[in-house]
């Protein structure tokens, strides 16, 4: 069925850039990186979602490593948060030094760009790491840690809007330049939403206000 939606849409509009984040088995990683390969597809955004914000594995153990072994290396860039960082790369990180060191330890071993989240670390300035392996680059994004508990999909946001100025043609560090602003702002507008129970989301749309 994977493999089927992925021939509709690329035989029919296309895609400049692809943004892929939880896949539970090993089975569905396989079929997207033989669409990868089948269409040539470029600016391959992963967002390697394998654990939960209680501390749960997502993933089955082999589709992890199929993840690593398969799908990393076809990626553009890769943007783990701190627990997905530690999980891949099994170094321990407890702050923005140790973030630089594993984002340029994995885009060694993975062949590819890597933004490691800081957002875990919890300090007053949270920073994240990009790693581009395009120019042998470090860039730190730094902003104010936002006081909310409206964060869900902070993550799938940023990755989406990496891949969304990846297609429209902004070359990398560019590109997560400003994603980086555009999640900040998102966090910031819908830091006051009162949505339900527990955590809501951002604020998507603030630039359109």
């Amino acid at each position: 069925m994977i493999s089927q939606q992925i021939d509709a849409v690329m035989q029919d509009i296309g895609a400049n850039a692809i943004k892929i984040g939880l896949l539970h088995t090993k089975e569905a990683i396989l079929a997207i990186c033989k669409a990868i390969d089948k269409y040539h597809l470029q600016n391959i955004v992963v967002d390697p979602v394998m654990v939960s914000t209680s501390g749960h594995i997502l993933m089955q153990e082999d589709a992890i490593e199929t993840l690593k072994k398969e799908l990393l290396p076809r990626a553009r860039i890769i943007t783990p948060n701190i627990p997905e960082a530690e999980h891949i790369s099994a170094l321990k990180i407890s702050c923005v030094d140790n973030l630089t060191e594993v984002a340029k330890e994995l885009a060694m071993t993975y062949s590819t760009s890597v933004l490691a989240k800081g957002g875990h670390l919890q300090n007053k300035l949270v920073c994240d790491v990009l790693y581009s392996a395009e120019h042998s680059q470090i860039s730190n994004f730094c902003h104010p840690l936002v006081r909310t508990k409206n964060t869900h999909g902070t993550g799938c946001t940023l990755s989406s809007a990496i891949a969304s100025f990846l297609s429209q043609g902004f070359e990398l560090v560019g590109a997560v330049n400003a994603a980086e602003k555009y999640i900040f702002h998102a966090i910031l507008k819908g830091k006051e939403y009162s949505i339900g129970h527990g955590h809501g989301p951002v604020c998507h749309f603030w630039n359109d206000f």
